[in-house]
């Protein structure tokens, strides 16, 4: 699997520490499997999507325009937005900016550190279907419900 940030919070190069100082033997498994690319240009982008990653998570932020074509050229389209009201603005301006794009329908939205009832008043409002994301505390050791979750979201 390959995690590629295009995004510009950095956030992956915080994962690539993570992964790094993780307990050898309890997270061997996640070290051996997982490649982490930070800040990729197009170039690398690229490269990495046309190599043979089974699965390639790819953290596009909030350049939509910058970021459509490799978007769109994903199999799997998932939009993920925090829905905290102090985040919330740039998951409506994402929705909004993507209304007329013709592949929407087939889309995945999801949200964030919010409750359900928030959920489903911003997808009601947005006329956009918003699952909730479960809690994971320990990403790497998920639940069966998170295990079922990702599994939908594959299909």
């Amino acid at each position: 699997m390959a995690l590629i940030e295009r995004a510009s919070d950095d956030c992956f190069r915080q994962a690539g520490i993570i992964r790094d100082s993780l307990d050898r033997r309890r997270y061997n498994a996640f070290k051996r499997n997982v490649s982490i690319f930070m800040q990729s240009d197009i170039e690398e982008l690229s490269e990495v999507m046309s190599s043979d990653y089974e699965y390639i998570i790819i953290d596009f932020g909030n350049d939509y325009a910058g970021n459509r074509p490799f978007f769109l050229l994903s199999s799997i389209k998932i939009v993920i937005g925090n829905l905290s009201w102090w985040k919330l603005q740039h998951y409506v301006a994402f929705i909004a900016a993507t209304e007329k794009e013709q592949s929407r329908k087939h889309w995945k939205f999801l949200g964030t550190v919010s409750s359900e009832r928030t959920i489903r008043y911003m997808g009601k409002r947005m006329r956009t279907a918003i699952r909730p994301v479960p809690y994971e505390p320990d990403p790497f050791f998920l639940t069966g419900e998170t295990m079922s979750f990702l599994q939908e979201l594959l299909e």
